[in-house]
């Protein structure tokens, strides 16, 4: 959930720059960019934090 909503702000701030400056797509993309790249290293470094689990005992 966190990613999505990582990369659905994101985005919208983009377009919403895009549009008050009269450049779409630019920052739009910038923006999904960005939001990407943070949603998937908050992703990293969730799954590199998990506990590991050893074989069943």
């Amino acid at each position: 959930m966190t990613f999505v909503v990582t990369v659905g702000l994101a985005a919208a701030a983009g377009f919403w720059l895009d549009r008050r400056m009269g450049s779409l797509p630019i920052f739009t993309l910038l923006g999904l960019a960005f939001g990407l790249g943070v949603g998937g290293y908050w992703l990293y470094l969730r799954t590199a934090q998990a506990p590991r689990r050893g074989p069943p005992s």
